[in-house]
């Protein structure tokens, strides 16, 4: 018996497979009841620092934007000398395109501490090429926190909302749009998707009910 989080993240045929979803802890992962600073629309992103998470089309965008009221914290670590090395052209990149300021490289966050953080955020942003269900966007939807991606296996999980907050791989121009999109839309409007973004998660993704499907495809089994 397979288990996979979306059909994307298993791309063989097998009548053994079985999609199931992630198991987010959406007791843990909730919004905040406290309020963000209006000044600054803060974007989050987190991931391994590696060239697959495609961080300088974010920067890219920034530059594009130019706003400094807008900042992104991009929250990874590299672990390997390639990774390292491509860490290093992004703070670079930062530096020539003048936009140090509106990038903080956090670095790696420990696990108890990243709730905190996505529920700081405005927006969630996801350059990753992988094509595989990114886990932490998920934990910031559950966190009622609206994301932008271009992460193809995400068309199976945001529904009618695909559209509004896709973008194609690579596209600076069109991330730059939709991020100024929705650092003008209304305050109301981006808490109404903020909602329905946990709720995909809480009825999809939930951890409950992720560990409730195993049980029953498991329970199916000859023998």
């Amino acid at each position: 018996m397979i288990f996979t989080s979306t059909k994307s993240g298993f791309r063989l045929r097998s009548k053994k497979l079985n999609v199931i979803g992630q198991g987010i802890d959406t007791d843990l992962f909730k919004p905040t009841e406290q309020a963000r600073d209006n000044k600054i629309f803060r974007i989050i992103s987190v991931g391994r620092i590696s060239p697959v998470k495609d961080y300088e089309t974010l920067l890219q965008a920034l530059k594009i934007i130019s706003d400094k009221n807008i900042h992104a914290d991009i929250i990874g670590g590299a672990g390997t000398p390639e990774q390292e090395k491509y860490f290093q052209s992004l703070r670079k990149i930062a530096r020539g395109e003048g936009i140090e300021d509106c990038v903080d490289f956090a670095g790696p966050v420990a696990n108890r501490e990243i709730v905190g953080v996505l529920q700081s955020g405005d927006l969630f942003v996801n350059m990753s090429r992988t094509g595989s269900l990114d886990k932490a966007m998920l934990e910031a939807m559950a966190c009622a926190v609206p994301i932008l991606t271009c992460n193809e296996a995400m068309r199976e999980v945001l529904g009618s909302y695909k559209d509004t907050l896709m973008y194609e791989k690579g596209g600076a121009d069109r991330l730059a749009e939709k991020i100024k999109e929705f650092v003008s839309m209304n305050k109301s409007k981006r808490e109404i998707i903020g909602r329905d973004l946990r709720q995909i998660v809480v009825r999809d993704h939930g951890l409950k009910q992720f560990v409730g499907k195993i049980i029953s495809r498991l329970q199916k089994l000859p023998g």
